[in-house]
């Protein structure tokens, strides 16, 4: 199955399909349905997030210019160098916007295969973690059979990994649920 690609707005962060619609993201659907509270975001750790996700990514498409890495950042691109050397994980789509054209959400994972969905935090794994990733997995015909782990990166280049084995199918309708709660908050 190919995955559908949506039309992706980086400034706005926003999702529409190819034609037009106007897409729910996984991250507006649990903050619009209260699954997670943003007030534990800050500015730094939004801009440690956003850097180390783009280092990730550009390690990942074989682009990174290492020496123009922060010697602060370096721990957390090791972290995920060992997981990705401990585990054989090889991505084959990379920060891919996507959208399922059922349930009209939309979401950028950070990595995945043929059998992974990984995403990578920076911080403490709270359980919403979960749905997000029941979500992505939801991309792909073969969701049930996905691996659904988040990769905690670390400053000391030791990866902390959870992986979420149970409930897919609650986890599911719960992220499916919440996409439902924003849209119907959207149309009013």
């Amino acid at each position: 199955m190919t995955l559908a690609v949506p039309v992706f707005d980086e400034a706005t962060h926003s999702y529409t399909t190819p034609d037009g619609i106007p897409l729910i993201s996984v991250t507006q659907a649990l903050v619009s349905a209260g699954i997670i509270d943003t007030r534990w975001f800050d500015e730094q750790s939004a801009w440690r997030g956003s850097v180390i996700h783009k280092i990730c990514e550009y390690h990942d498409r074989g682009i990174l210019k290492e020496s123009s890495v922060d010697p602060a950042a370096l721990g957390y691109l090791d972290s995920w160098r060992e997981w990705c050397h401990r585990t054989g994980f090889k991505p084959k789509r990379v920060e891919q916007p996507t959208y399922h054209p059922t349930y009209f959400y939309g979401g950028t994972p950070d990595a995945d295969d043929d059998q992974f969905d990984v995403d990578r935090k920076t911080g403490a794994c709270a359980d919403w973690h979960a749905l997000q990733l029941a979500l992505y997995s939801n991309f792909h015909a073969n969701a049930r059979a996905r691996r659904r782990i988040i990769v905690r990166l670390q400053p000391n280049g030791k990866p902390i990994t959870q992986e979420y084995t149970k409930d897919y199918a609650r986890n599911l309708a719960v992220g499916l649920s919440a996409v439902n709660v924003a849209r119907w908050k959207r149309e009013r």
